[in-house]
């Protein structure tokens, strides 16, 4: 579902799997995500924390904490996305990021 943009589905079954895999990384990153994109901040970001307080790879953590930068800038809180971005990109990729997320914020 997710990968037809059919979020709200996607949504039901990433709930479902959590059910199944309270701690599962990949599925909290995924529901985070999905939260995310039916435009519900506050639950997208409380899984993605939740996602990293599991132990994660510096890769799993760099991929979860740059979704928590997209979360918090959709959701208008820039200067919370900022800082995260700046610990995996260069300046210019920064500036574009945040632009984007203003953009579609």
């Amino acid at each position: 579902y997710a990968l037809n943009q059919q979020m709200s589905q996607a949504l039901e079954y990433y709930k479902t799997a959590l059910d199944i895999a309270p701690e599962n990384v990949a599925v909290l990153n995924n529901l985070g995500l999905a939260y995310a994109f039916n435009l519900d901040f506050m639950n997208a970001e409380e899984t993605l924390q939740r996602a990293l307080g599991q132990p994660l790879t510096a890769d799993k953590q760099r991929q979860i904490e740059q979704n928590l930068a997209l979360v918090y800038g959709l959701s208008g809180r820039a200067d919370l996305a900022e800082p995260i971005l700046r610990k995996y990109m260069p300046e210019a990729a920064v500036y574009n990021n945040l632009g984007l997320y203003a953009k579609l914020a």
